[in-house]
């Protein structure tokens, strides 16, 4: 956590309002434009102090700060809150591995499992703290969790909403199989690693399981405007016995 004054931070986000590069240094601060689709997010580095930045660009940060305020005090593991300036959130700076790397390294099968029933058990415990507002985390990207200290974090809440907590490890199923490498035989043994949960723990059917992830694989393709998408969702649609056993379910 730092401990600038509120003007330092002040000053931070004035400069990043008016920041359009990559990377800036002013003043003895760096500030490193990080990935995101919605916001511009800012690794901010001063002497040995790193913190993000969230300049929320077309909304307002405050849905964002009342959700994250409300998950680290029920107990979810979030960044913590250090500073609001106006539409810029600063936040706790997790200095880890985010999943998108970690499920897309070299690392057994094993291990990549282990990690995706960490994942898992992490949004289950999200969905259970906020059971009373039906709450679901939304955009279950893989880049949207860390590995920090053995533990899994939550990061980006912007696209939290009332919602069936199916849709979370399924948008989860949908990273992990379009991510680069896509559609590998690992891949759909992942998927099939969180769905069994996801039966166990959801009493959902496991062949409707499979048809929303057909779906969610077609949602996918057109928001992205991807053809591979597209065309396997329909073949999955259309044989769901097909991706049953791509996912090698144990039930």
């Amino acid at each position: 956590m730092c401990s600038f004054s509120p003007e330092v931070l002040d000053e931070i986000a004035f400069m990043i309002r008016k920041c359009l590069k990559y990377e800036v240094r002013k003043r003895g601060v760096k500030l490193k434009l990080l990935h995101s689709k919605r916001n511009r997010v800012y690794l901010v580095c001063i002497d040995r102090f790193k913190f993000i930045a969230k300049y929320f660009v077309s909304s307002s940060p405050d849905f964002e700060e009342k959700i994250l305020r409300a998950a680290v005090y029920r107990g979810v593991k979030a960044p913590n809150i250090i500073y609001k300036s106006g539409d810029v959130l600063f936040l706790e700076y997790l200095n880890g591995e985010n999943f998108m790397h970690l499920l897309n390294s070299k690392k057994s099968f094993k291990t990549k499992a282990v990690l995706v029933d960490l994942l898992f058990n992490w949004l289950y415990s999200f969905h259970s703290l906020f059971s009373s507002e039906r709450l679901i985390k939304g955009d279950c990207n893989l880049r949207n969790f860390i590995l920090y200290k053995n533990l899994v974090y939550g990061v980006d809440f912007d696209s939290c909403r009332t919602g069936d907590p199916v849709e979370d490890y399924l948008d989860l199923c949908v990273s992990i199989l379009s991510s680069s490498p896509m559609f590998t035989p690992l891949k759909y043994r992942l998927c099939g690693v969180l769905i069994n949960k996801l039966v166990k723990f959801y009493s959902i059917d496991p062949m409707e399981a499979i048809s929303r992830l057909a779906v969610k694989l077609g949602e996918a393709g057109k928001r992205r405007n991807s053809p591979l998408l597209a065309v396997l969702s329909d073949k999955f649609s259309t044989d769901l016995s097909l991706l049953y056993s791509k996912l090698r379910l144990n039930l």
